[in-house]
């Protein structure tokens, strides 16, 4: 696949090793869905390297990233997500409700409102110019890892809690 070989030149540019998981299963990737597979489950090593550029990302797998909870630029209202990647100007709500459990990645100059109910828990990693804006209400818990000048707005109702922790750092 002409796109894989591609990102592993660019991977090995933006700090991947050859040795490396994220380096092995690019150069495996048979197709599009297991290269943005590969970016979720390596979302870290993405995440701080910003690989694949934004752009990259929309031109080679605009329509796919959208069924994962990729968003980039986008105009977002979901409900009870597993996951959620927020990138460039993305803007919108989540809320999360009952027992479910989500993870939000929020990038570049995101801005989002995070909602939890019942007894939902949500991780949330807050980057760059990021803004997050999270309510947890009844017995929720919502963790925040605030990395650089991202911003976080928080409140709690009923029981709800919201922990912040300072990570001092601009990425994992």
């Amino acid at each position: 696949m002409k796109i894989s070989k591609e990102l592993t030149r660019m991977a090995l540019k933006s700090g991947a090793k050859k040795d490396c998981t994220t380096y092995q299963r690019l150069v495996a990737a048979k197709n599009p869905e297991e290269v943005v597979k590969i970016y979720l489950d390596e979302i870290n090593f993405c995440l701080a390297n910003d690989f694949p550029s934004n752009e990259y990302i929309l031109k080679h797998f605009g329509d796919i990233v959208r069924l994962y909870n990729i968003f980039i630029n986008d105009s977002i209202a979901i409900v009870n997500p597993n996951q959620v990647v927020a990138l460039g100007k993305t803007s919108g709500t989540i809320k999360i409700e009952e027992y479910n459990v989500c993870n939000v990645y929020a990038k570049h100059s995101s801005k989002l409102k995070i909602k939890s109910e019942g007894h939902s828990f949500v991780m949330i990693d807050v980057f760059d110019n990021a803004i997050v804006e999270v309510e947890a209400a009844h017995e929720s818990q919502i963790c925040i890892n605030r990395y650089g000048i991202s911003k976080v707005i928080s409140d709690e109702q009923d029981n709800g809690k919201v922990k912040i922790i300072e990570k001092n750092k601009l990425t994992y």
